[in-house]
């Protein structure tokens, strides 16, 4: 079993010192193990993180019938599609990701192709809210409409509801070039489009995200689809998949998971806000320019061949930032909450503009119970919807800069404000305990091990056996698929 404490204990004001091993990238494994829903064939992943959405995600796949090995010690994982065995995911463990979506492009595309099944039914899926606003999702369903001509029909209600998607009988995948747009960018669409356009013909997407977990599933795929399909950038904002040969399921691949930009970005934040000196080892530096951008001028970076090496400035020296967040190559909405304990200690003012997600404000509130001082607005265009998804709100933060941190009890509110309290929590003097830990072991491995590593005095309090996750079978190369 894969144990998630309920609260984490910090005993703070140490400055870090150390090297932290930075994992495969949590916002690129889960679509790289959905890909391999679209092969028969053995799929083997390298640099697999060891967190619990990707136990929960490979439980799912067990649940439809695909093999799924895992050795969370040499980080590798071995995923046989061979088999699908219901066209219904299981509510009980999809529900606890938001990302089980991936699933509905990549089996809608299979189906598609193999016609296993002509229908897909679904329960909607989890994952973070932030504050009282849960993330929507209608682009995925719009998405799949338009890409693989699906039919959608919603059963139950909010708290307990179920999609059914209905392939036409008579698909024919498309010859000539067809676009799909989204209303506004969007990162897990994205991947959907790419997943589903497996089982469609020449297509591509306008307004498409071009993170770099978005370029490392085009660069499994193409490997995946070779001499069958390739998929390219077309100027800066649209993905074009083009049809080589009759659709097929594609064959197997080894691949190695990017390592996570935005874990070596928190630890980065993290040393800079305790005043240390780390090695990030494993890091790919030319992921994280948007990043390094700004950080630069709050501590000394040294990149190495394979990692960088941070010495923080003295806080004194820090200056605050005026962030407008944006899509990659922008200021990631993902990070600016791991920013906000560092602005608050900065010798200066700091504004963030958040377009993205509005409610990514719940780690403020607790901030303050350590002495972060901040205020936070949300300005909306005159009260007028502008479209069905997108509203014109935008969350103002405003950082006067300048505090300085106290041990206080605190709540994580989601995966990101999370780390930011317990970073914080290291740079704040005395003891503080951090509830609902549970947001942030979802995202960073051995967070607990690593902080210790780099000096910190961290304990692990009670048990959330509602987050805990089963382990996944051992890897014994056992699978019965060969590529």
């Amino acid at each position: 079993m894969f144990n998630v404490p309920e609260k984490i204990e910090i005993i703070g004001g140490t400055p870090v010192n150390g090297t932290v091993e930075i994992s495969g990238a949590k916002n690129s494994v889960m679509c790289l193990m959905a890909a391999a829903l679209l092969t028969k064939e053995k799929v083997i992943l390298r640099n697999v993180p060891f967190i619990s959405d990707v136990l929960w995600f490979g439980s799912i796949m067990r649940d439809i019938g695909v093999d799924v090995q895992h050795n969370p010690v040499t980080k590798e994982m071995h995923i046989c599609a061979e088999n699908i065995t219901t066209n219904v995911l299981p509510a009980h463990t999809s529900k606890r990701i938001r990302t089980s979506y991936y699933f509905w492009g990549a089996l809608l595309a299979r189906f598609a192709i193999t016609k296993e099944y002509d229908q897909l039914i679904v329960a909607n899926p989890g994952g973070c809210k932030f504050g009282t606003a849960a993330r929507k999702f209608d682009f995925h369903i719009n998405l799949l409409q338009q890409v693989l001509h699906t039919e959608v029909a919603e059963e139950g209600d909010e708290t307990e509801s179920r999609l059914i998607f209905t392939l036409p009988k008579d698909f024919k995948q498309t010859d000539e070039l067809s676009y799909f747009s989204t209303a506004r960018l969007s990162h897990g669409a994205t991947i959907n489009f790419l997943l589903a356009a497996v089982g469609n013909g020449n297509i591509a997407m306008l307004n498409a995200i071009q993170e770099p977990e978005i370029a490392d599933l085009i660069h499994m795929l193409n490997m995946m689809g070779r001499n069958q399909l390739f998929i390219s950038g077309e100027d800066s904002t649209g993905l074009v998949k083009k049809q080589l040969a009759k659709p097929a399921l594609l064959k197997g691949v080894k691949y190695i998971v990017m390592p996570d930009r935005l874990e070596a970005a928190s630890y980065a934040l993290l040393t800079a806000m305790t005043g240390g000196e780390v090695l990030l080892s494993g890091c790919d530096v030319s992921t994280m320019k948007p990043f390094m951008a700004r950080f630069r001028h709050c501590a000394d970076v040294r990149e190495l061949p394979n990692g960088l090496h941070i010495t923080a400035k003295p806080l004194s020296d820090v200056p605050g930032q005026h962030m407008l967040i944006s899509p990659y190559p922008g200021d990631e909405t993902d990070n600016h909450q791991v920013w906000a304990p560092l602005l608050m200690l900065a010798n200066s003012p700091s504004v963030i503009i958040d377009p993205i997600w509005i409610n990514r404000t719940g780690h403020l509130g607790e901030l303050a119970k350590m002495g972060g001082a901040s205020d936070h607005h949300v300005t909306r265009k005159d009260d007028v919807t502008v479209n069905s998804y997108d509203t014109g709100e935008k969350a103002y933060i405003d950082i006067p800069g300048g505090s300085t941190f106290k041990a206080a009890d605190v709540m994580g509110p989601d995966l990101r404000g999370t780390i930011g309290l317990i970073f914080a929590a290291c740079a704040a003097d005395g003891k503080s305990q951090i509830s609902d830990a549970k947001w942030a072991i979802r995202g960073y491995p051995n967070l607990v091990q690593n902080l210790r590593g780099l000096g910190v005095c961290v304990n692990e309090i009670g048990h959330d056996a509602k987050s805990s996750a089963p382990l996944l079978p051992p890897l014994n190369d056992q699978t019965g698929c060969a590529f």
